[in-house]
């Protein structure tokens, strides 16, 4: 009859412990467990935490669970403990995912107070919605809604002016001795704020600090002799553009990558870019660049360049690195332009079209990433 009754207590508890949470089934456990060698033991409260301690589970938690059968003689949590029961509705889901749909400065802590909950539980609601939280694209700032509509036409017709032809694109970047800026480089970890060496708690920057100039060209092909200038020599008129960055460097990666001229030479709208020496030059040396007329103003999401040297600035910066002189952050960005791999930079660059496409037909911002 005893063993009847055992049987029929076990497959109970087993049947318990199907319907039950999973916390609900770690109290039965214990609860079961100590009930077996209460009579046993005089040592069944910490015989009971040992074994339940192997098994991963907290200490606090089995002294509470078997403080509160001993009180209650249950293990059931009484009514109104925890936290309080928080349900969304539909029509505060519909509310909540109007104040966050496609919206920007939102503050999950103002929308916990607004519908009486936490702010885990919004995070959590938010996620269920579908929507997601993203980066703010970087975009340049136009004057008004006709200098848009002035871009997106100039991107159309060179789209359409330049079917078949790679772009080679040129530009100019400046590099400071620290990279402070850079994103990784403006916070740092601690376990103790005041013990922490003041190099690592601060950065130190000059007020006037010295700098190198880079200019570079890329194109499907490759990219050219890098060109790096530093001091009074940094400052770029139509005789230095063309006289250290045209001529030896452009010309001859032309002449060697596109001996049947299939490419287009996409300058920035620059003065020294666009003066009468440097158009002369162009012209004089058979070089097929874009005019001045149809060259949109402040485009750089459609040239690739700009994140070239997005790229070639996190290693240059990498670790918090910093230069002691301009010579060795010269050798250090020869360096780092060795270790982008030019697969990235071809591939870059042959989508150029693809931007300037998506620019005309879906917006000028529709191409900032």
């Amino acid at each position: 009859m005893q063993t009847i009754s055992t049987a029929i207590l076990s497959i109970l508890y087993i049947h318990t412990l199907i319907m039950v949470s999973n916390q609900e089934q770690a109290r039965l456990r214990v609860v079961q467990f100590a009930d077996t060698h209460k009579t046993r033991r005089t040592d069944w409260k910490s015989f009971t935490a040992k074994h339940f301690l192997a098994e991963g589970m907290a200490k606090t938690t089995i002294y509470r669970i078997l403080k509160r059968y001993e009180q209650q003689g249950s293990v059931a949590r009484a009514t109104g403990s925890g936290r309080p029961v928080v349900k969304m509705t539909r029509t505060k889901m519909a509310q909540l995912k109007r104040l966050v749909n496609h919206k920007t400065g939102v503050s999950q802590r103002s929308l916990a107070i607004r519908f009486d909950c936490t702010q885990g539980y919004i995070s959590r609601t938010v996620k269920r919605l579908k929507v997601r939280c993203l980066k703010r694209a970087k975009a340049p700032r136009y004057r008004d809604d006709a200098a848009k509509r002035e871009a997106m036409k100039r991107c159309r017709k060179m789209y359409n002016l330049y079917k078949g032809l790679d772009f080679v694109i040129d530009d100019e970047k400046y590099f400071g001795l620290t990279g402070f800026q850079m994103s990784g480089n403006r916070h740092f970890y601690t376990s103790d704020k005041d013990s922490t060496p003041s190099e690592i708690a601060t950065f130190s920057k000059q007020k006037f600090e010295p700098k190198v100039m880079l200019w570079i060209a890329i194109s499907p092909r490759g990219i050219t002799r890098p060109v790096l200038t530093s001091g009074r020599s940094m400052a770029v008129t139509s005789d230095t553009y063309i006289s250290r960055c045209l001529n030896p460097c452009l010309v001859p990666f032309l002449q060697e990558k596109y001996p049947n001229g299939s490419y287009v030479f996409w300058p920035d709208k620059a003065s020294s870019h666009y003066s009468a020496k440097t158009k002369s030059f162009l012209e004089a040396n058979g070089v097929n660049y874009v005019p001045k007329v149809i060259n949109p103003t402040e485009v750089p999401q459609c040239r690739p360049i700009e994140d070239f040297f997005g790229v070639l600035a996190t290693y240059v910066y990498a670790q918090n690195w910093i230069a002691k002189d301009t010579e060795a952050l010269k050798r250090r960005i020869r360096s780092c332009i060795a270790k982008i791999p030019e697969s990235t930079v071809k591939a870059a660059s042959q989508a150029v079209r693809k931007r300037l496409l998506r620019a005309y037909r879906n917006g000028i911002l529709s191409v900032c990433h």
